[in-house]
């Protein structure tokens, strides 16, 4: 009942005061949690960030941008190391399809929702290629559910710039693993947590997908030198 509870207020306040103030609200209420860890991650929505939260912090901060942290953040918290992860935009996209479809998608203890899961119930959502390319570049991109949207969002500032100490790779988590092992003095190790399941992502596209997303997700594909691999 205590999670329905959570769930149902978590959607209410997004109809109230809308996604991008929630985002600042639920940043600055991590402060003291950021403190207490010694280290600022920000959850890019559909590149393990749950299982990323949940070890560091004990439990699932939300989504919210570097941009909010800086908002909404006290100094003593943006003087902490600040980290991310972000995920193939290919691999991400058939990810994200399919945590849509199926509603919601969890990782221990935790059960994440997508905000009015009947919306993606739609014919446009039946079929991949139809959602690449008719649905997609119909949205409107500063409204777009968190999974849809660009990764570079989240890790850009106000002024366009990268604006944290170490951006990690979902393909390569060894690299983070000792980057955030040194930056808090302990040693980490982040396992695998609110999973959708598909196939290899590869097997979803053909060459006009691979296309449509190349253009629907240019930014993050230039900014972290991302390939169709």
């Amino acid at each position: 009942m205590h999670q329905k509870f959570v769930q149902f207020s978590r959607g209410v306040m997004l109809d109230l005061v809308g996604d991008k103030a929630l985002r600042r609200i639920r940043a600055r209420r991590r402060s003291a949690v950021f403190e207490q860890a010694g280290i600022v991650f920000v959850h890019v929505p559909k590149a393990a960030g749950t299982s990323i939260a949940d070890q560091l912090y004990g439990r699932f901060i939300g989504h919210f941008s570097i941009s909010d942290v800086i908002a909404g953040c006290p100094a003593r918290v943006l003087a902490l190391p600040r980290f991310t992860v972000v995920r193939n935009p290919w691999d991400r996209l058939v990810s994200a399809w399919s945590f849509a479809r199926a509603g919601s998608g969890s990782g221990g203890n935790v059960k994440v929702g997508m905000h009015r899961p009947g919306q993606y119930t739609s014919p446009d959502f039946v079929d991949f290629d139809r959602f690449v390319l008719e649905w997609l570049p119909a949205q409107d991109w500063t409204a777009i559910d968190g999974v849809f949207e660009e990764q570079a969002a989240y890790v850009l500032d106000d002024k366009g710039q990268l604006a944290l100490d170490h951006v990690g790779d979902l393909g390569r988590m060894n690299a983070t693993e000792a980057w955030v092992s040194e930056a808090i003095g302990k040693e980490v190790r982040f396992g695998k947590g609110n999973s959708s399941s598909h196939a290899d992502y590869r097997s979803y596209y053909r060459p006009e997908t691979i296309d449509a997303v190349a253009s629907h997700y240019r930014r993050d594909i230039a900014l972290f030198d991302f390939t169709f691999e």
